[in-house]
């Protein structure tokens, strides 16, 4: 007989629709929509403390033995070694992680953030597992955010982390302790997303934009604070076309900025007019949201909901 999990929970995947960049300065706004893409985690009873999954070839495991073998859950156990009054490693509970919602059906990971959704689900569930109770929705954060910034050599805005705990669509306020503005009105356009061709990694593009930024502080202030109004736009437009019209602004600004400070890649370039508005999304051009027609079967379903017991 099949033992049925003590405690199992999901968290969504995220985007940010506006804000790269700008997201990663204190003060600096973006726009984040969770998608219904879950990444799923349960917990059984065992005899020794485990964790296990892989997510589109990448391996998320932790065995005694095996203890550094994925920095994100070996930043997590740091982190709530710090804040449990039980030791994480001798819980007698082995930790399971489903991820296949992220990847493609040939296997390549899809940039809905399932660094930052499996870091948020095992911060929640070891944190239940060891002190007995669930953490509130600004205490994950708190906590996720440092684990998944210690994972990443103290880089990364938090967003995505935040946005697999609250779900929804909310202006994200980047800093040190990020703060999350819901937005239980807003009214996104459909669209679907694009794969690029030839993305850039993440951490390649903020060195490009941090060596461009010491030597342009006034353009990059200027463009900080050009985006930051934008995205209250975006979130205060109560009607499509509109949100259409901003979106399309967004891209443009975007796409020169890319340019100027060295990420965008000539082999990306599409006819943009042929879509209602065509946007890349992040830093690295991993992914561009391209608006579509309501009845698009590939038309990414945003959710209200954030991280899920079960």
């Amino acid at each position: 007989m099949v033992e049925a999990p003590v405690l199992s929970l999901s968290v969504p995947g995220s985007l940010l629709l506006a804000g790269e960049y700008v997201i990663l300065e204190e003060g600096g706004l973006g726009l984040f929509c969770a998608i219904d893409k879950r990444m799923r985690l349960s917990a059984k009873r065992d005899h020794r403390f485990s964790i296990c999954g892989e997510i589109a070839g990448a391996s998320y495991v932790w065995t005694h033995g095996n203890e550094t073998a994925n920095s994100f859950i070996e930043a997590v156990i740091r982190e709530l070694h710090d804040t449990c009054s039980v030791s994480i490693d001798k819980l007698p509970f082995a930790i399971g992680i489903a991820g296949d919602e992220f990847s493609s059906a040939s296997g390549k990971k899809i940039g809905y953030g399932s660094s930052a959704a499996v870091t948020v689900g095992l911060t929640a569930l070891l944190y239940r597992l060891a002190g007995g109770h669930e953490p509130d929705a600004d205490e994950l954060l708190l906590h996720a955010v440092k684990a998944h910034r210690t994972a990443q050599f103290g880089k990364g805005s938090g967003y995505d982390v935040a946005c697999s705990i609250y779900g929804g669509v909310a202006i994200f306020c980047g800093g040190l302790e990020p703060q999350v503005q819901q937005l239980p009105h807003a009214h996104l356009p459909p669209f679907k997303l694009v794969c690029a061709p030839d993305p850039i990694k993440t951490v390649s593009a903020i060195k490009l934009l941090e060596d461009w930024r010491n030597v342009h502080r006034e353009d990059w202030r200027t463009y900080a604070a050009r985006s930051n109004g934008l995205v209250m736009h975006l979130a205060q437009t109560g009607d499509e076309e509109s949100c259409i019209e901003l979106l399309r602004k967004a891209a443009r600004r975007s796409e020169v900025f890319q340019r100027e400070i060295g990420v965008w890649n000539p082999s990306n370039d599409v006819d943009m007019s042929r879509y209602p508005f065509f946007k890349a999304l992040g830093a690295g051009n991993e992914l561009y949201a391209v608006g579509c027609d309501a009845h698009d079967p590939d038309r990414i379903i945003a959710t209200h909901e954030g991280l899920i017991w079960y």
